[in-house]
């Protein structure tokens, strides 16, 4: 075999490959390549282009070296029933050919033990490598055996290298998760905030499409996430359902680590798509552009996807870069909609959460967040809503606050309105389902609040933030008209 020819690259498997259509499904993949006689094999096929393998490592007679192999990842951690080392493994295919490389680590010691070793490699690997554990638990799986912090520690050293992360999972067809929860995809995206490498999340194929909300919205929070969708041998899987979730996600960042006659079958969904539908989409209803977060502790988190936004951590806020003054508006009114979804707490004894949104307000940090002014619609978990003035000037000249309670559910939508002077402020709220669209049986309320109107003192940002409880909430569909 001829020696590849050397030019390191750190761009994503689309723009190495330079493949024709710019769709993830045209990677392929060889998965398991745990052997000698394997990799000789794979590698003669020039359509592969990612060699994906398992790592572990033996300890010497001496108990003094540790060595990373190349494992069959159905024998227990530590058992050398492999033929090749590590180095020996990605030393072949770097120097006989461009396919790109995965490994795999179950551990954070085998991480440990390798790491130094890819160091000393780095400068002769030209190809892709990408580095994969699960670092986060996931459906029916609360075990985590790699610990994030420490291989997020150890990948600095590795700028170029593609971090595919993913979650513990278990499946059974009896069990009772189906689907990535949004808890488990917020965990991740924390996991994610300090790097600035490419991730490409980890995603088994039975738990895809029930996920779709979740993964659009982690995939949205910046253009150097991808998503690898991968299945276990025993997994059975519902191929329309795999056809669903490809129609559903951007192809050119999704890669399909699946069995060959799967990935020809969706191949032929994606070509029905164009015919059928062309571009067409759904049309985010909120702009993330006309919003800035405002993280004022340093456990304060907002991220802004595409469709929705996670607001998490005490302190979390987001205000609108411009105020809305309804006099200024071409309706001469302003409208601020949307939905939330409150996440059920873990905690046995739960603290009560609150979704709190200012009109005609102040903005936060300055002023100080118990001084933030404005005109306060609070929705609690529990269904107990209000509407109130908050620090405003001749506070002794308003109504008194409404309120009222809803049933307790996980999602609400809310459309607030404000006329300028001479009109109350007016809201309604309503229960919603949280997936797919509203029901007719959902139940709602209206408040009203009659507040002086001040041109002079009162300024007209909107913001919103979350108090109480610890739990994160997700704000969907979020509108200014």
């Amino acid at each position: 075999m001829e020696e590849a020819p050397k030019s390191h690259t750190g761009d994503t498997l689309l723009n190495y490959y330079m493949t024709m259509y710019m769709d993830g499904i045209e990677i392929s993949w060889a998965s398991g390549v745990n052997t000698r006689d394997t990799l000789l094999e794979v590698m003669k096929d020039f359509l592969v282009m990612m060699l994906e393998a398992d790592i572990d490592f033996i300890t010497s007679s001496d108990k003094k070296t540790k060595t990373p192999i190349i494992v069959n990842s159905e024998t227990k951690p530590g058992d050398f029933s492999g033929d090749m080392t590590m180095v020996e493994w990605m030393s072949k295919i770097s120097k006989y050919s461009n396919k790109g490389m995965k490994l795999n680590f179950k551990d954070d010691e085998a991480l440990r033990v390798a790491f130094p070793l890819l160091y000393t490699m780095k400068e002769t690997l030209h190809a892709p490598i990408w580095i994969h554990a699960d670092v986060v638990a996931g459906p029916n799986n609360p075990k985590v055996t790699v610990h994030a912090k420490n291989l997020l520690d150890i990948i600095k050293e590795f700028p170029k290298v593609t971090l595919s992360l993913g979650w513990s999972t278990e499946w059974d067809p009896d069990g009772h998760q189906f689907s990535y929860t949004w808890r488990e995809v917020i965990n991740m995206a924390k996991v994610c905030a300090p790097i600035r490498q490419h991730v490409s999340f980890a995603v088994r194929a039975v738990f895809a499409v029930r996920s779709i909300r979740q993964l659009k919205w982690i995939l949205s929070l910046t253009n150097r996430f991808t998503i690898t969708v991968w299945a276990n041998k025993y997994d059975i899987l519902a191929i329309p359902e795999l056809h669903h979730f490809r129609k559903n996600m951007d192809p050119k960042k999704v890669y399909y680590n699946l069995p060959l006659n799967m990935v020809e079958g969706l191949r032929k969904v994606s070509a029905e798509q164009e015919k059928d539908t062309g571009k067409q989409g759904r049309i985010a209803k909120w702009d993330r552009t006309i919003w800035q977060p405002m993280l004022l502790q340093s456990a304060s988190l907002a991220f802004m996807g595409s469709e929705q936004v996670v607001i998490d951590g005490p302190g979390s806020w987001l205000v609108s870069r411009i105020p809305y003054q309804p006099e200024l508006q071409r309706t001469r009114t302003t409208v601020v909609s949307g939905k939330i979804q409150f996440l059920r707490p873990i905690a046995l004894v739960a603290v009560e959460t609150r979704f709190q949104l200012f009109i005609r307000s102040s903005g936060v940090n300055p002023p100080p967040e118990s001084k933030v002014q404005g005109v306060r619609l609070t929705i609690t978990d529990d269904g107990t809503l209000s509407l109130s003035a908050e620090n405003l000037i001749r506070a002794g000249a308003y109504g008194m606050q409404t309120s009222a309670k809803l049933p307790q559910t996980d999602c609400y939508t809310f459309r607030l309105v404000d006329k300028g002077d001479g009109f109350p402020v007016y809201c309604e709220i309503r229960t919603a389902t949280c997936e797919g669209e509203d029901v007719n049986d959902s139940v709602s309320v209206e408040l009203h609040l009659r507040v002086p109107y001040d041109t002079q003192g009162q300024l007209f940002y909107i913001s919103l933030t979350i108090s109480g409880g610890k739990d994160p909430v997700i704000i969907e569909d979020l509108t200014v008209i």
